[in-house]
């Protein structure tokens, strides 16, 4: 068992972020995320399941110099660094906290909740907050490759001791990773210790012990069809292993439908909200969602990913048609704030806390600092 980890939460609403990316679920309940290789066509497809469907897509912008969102309070180092790459990410919450998201050089990565975290002890080196941390990936590398070499170079601070997020990483080369902070440390799953390119909520090897039991994989036992992680970790992996499209738009067309096969629809209180592909190879994005089955894309060509241009936003539930960049408003703080206080509504919080708290958050993307010439 690795050291147990010392976790620093000044505030009470580092707590109540349990609700973004998936993070507070009940055992049955949760995201899945499958890696869909066919060919020179990689996927990225991936289901978040919520009793509420809003969120943002955010066009974040290279060229921008951030330091990670810290309460100056808390002791710890913010990491700093300027965005190398522009990306389209899907937020439940706040700006620079993505659920899933890609970046122009084809990097893909998705968070998804993990039970029984354990993370490593506060060190001295920078840190993020592990729901920016994805951010922090896609702003700054275009390989599964360099985002493995990096991982234990900054310091990833938790939501709470015993509750996370771990992710699925994969590139336009094909490779892809698995990344868990559990007993004190990270573990990385690539190459050949990464048989199955897929995940849901529980620690990945514990999944593919389970998968081991299941007709197909080595075992006896039927795929089931409830809404445990395992049971919806077997379905991704059998989907990952029949992915065979004739072409393209059968490609996309059977993304979703694996993505079908592992949503949430009996809950009585958690469903299947969104539903997104990733083509790496031709930086296109694929969404629906609970509200609106349609299928829409976004072109990630056809946006202007310098930060000379402002961040854009758009709610995920729209009525608005995906083909151009002007379905994209301009970030405002209060579009921002909108969904900022999504996170403390029903938390008895006094004013004056609650006010510095949901505007420290809100106002975040107003620090960014934007150096074009040397984008």
């Amino acid at each position: 068992m690795g050291p147990k980890v010392i976790v620093r939460i000044p505030y009470l609403y580092l707590l109540f972020i349990l609700i973004a990316t998936c993070i507070f679920c009940t055992q049955a309940i949760g995201c899945t995320a499958a890696f869909l290789k066919h060919r020179n066509h990689h996927f990225l497809a991936a289901n978040m399941d919520w009793p509420s469907g809003d969120g943002m897509i955010v066009v974040n912008k290279r060229g921008n110099i951030k330091s990670a969102l810290t309460n100056p309070e808390s002791g710890f180092t913010p990491a700093r660094w300027k965005s190398r790459f522009g990306s389209v990410t899907l937020n439940q919450y706040a700006v620079d906290w993505p659920w899933a998201g890609m970046n122009e050089s084809g990097l893909v990565g998705a968070g998804l909740m993990m039970r029984w975290a354990e993370f490593p002890e506060p060190a001295q080196q920078p840190s993020v907050f592990i729901l920016q941390w994805l951010q922090y990936q896609l702003d700054n590398f275009s390989s599964v490759s360099a985002v493995v070499a990096h991982v234990s170079k900054i310091h990833i601070r938790p939501v709470s001791p015993e509750n996370g997020v771990h992710f699925l990483f994969c590139d336009r080369s094909g490779d892809a990773a698995v990344i868990d902070i559990i007993d004190g440390k990270i573990n990385v799953y690539q190459g050949e210790s990464l048989p199955v390119r897929a995940m849901a909520n529980d620690p990945y090897a514990s999944s593919l012990v389970y998968l081991r039991r299941i007709k197909g994989f080595g075992g006896t036992l039927p795929i089931s069809d409830s809404n445990l992680s395992n049971d919806r970790f077997a379905r991704a992996a059998d989907g990952v292993r029949k992915f065979s499209p004739r072409n393209f738009p059968e490609a996309i067309d059977t993304a979703f439908d694996v993505l079908d096969a592992v949503s949430v629809k009996s809950h009585p209180r958690i469903v299947t909200q969104w539903q997104v592909v990733f083509d790496l190879k031709k930086s296109q994005i694929y969404y629906r969602t609970k509200s609106d089955s349609t299928r829409r894309n976004i072109d990630m060509g056809k946006l202007d990913l310098s930060c000379s241009d402002s961040i854009r936003i758009r709610e995920i539930v729209s009525e608005v048609e995906m083909h151009s960049a002007a379905a994209f408003e301009n970030y405002s703080y209060e579009r921002n704030r909108h969904h900022v206080e999504a996170l403390f509504r029903r938390h008895p919080l006094k004013p004056t806390e609650y006010e510095n708290r949901v505007d420290r958050i809100a106002r975040y993307p107003e620090t960014f600092m934007c150096d074009p010439e040397r984008e």
